[in-house]
């Protein structure tokens, strides 16, 4: 018999508390942003290399590299690699990440998209999980 492990609930934040609100409104008001896992939803779009986009991805997220991913200055002056702002390319399409449980300046987090396509997910269950995604179109 496996010994039973007993886990304190973790009390939510105000801040987390707010963000859950704000998203089941959207929701309810149909403003949450839209997606998809259907990875050839753009209408006949190019099948995606998931190796390819998760090496990519995973370059991105682990690691800073000065010369190719410089630093940009977000409109309220918060530095971030301008990766998560402006994604990254492979074989013309564009790719986004967004740390599910951290700061991301994505578009889908800074809120201007309403529809996308996760593509991935990485590090999965993890608190560095992040998702992978791209924009119809």
């Amino acid at each position: 018999m496996m010994p039973q492990v007993l886990r304190r609930p973790v009390p939510l934040t105000s801040s987390q508390i707010m963000m859950l609100f704000a998203v089941l409104t959207g929701v309810a008001l149909g403003l949450a942003p839209r997606f998809t896992t259907d990875l050839n939803a753009t209408g006949g779009a190019k099948a995606v290399n998931p190796v390819q986009v998760e090496t990519a991805a995973r370059a991105y997220i682990g690691e800073w590299q000065p010369l190719t991913d410089p630093l940009v200055t977000l409109d309220n002056g918060i530095l971030v690699k301008s990766s998560n702002v402006n994604g990254f390319e492979i074989d013309g399409d564009r790719y986004y990440y967004r740390p599910i449980y951290g700061f991301s300046a994505d578009p889908l987090s800074r809120g201007q998209i309403k529809e996308y396509q996760v593509v991935l997910v990485v590090n999965a269950g993890t608190e560095w999980e992040t998702e992978i995604y791209r924009v119809p179109g």
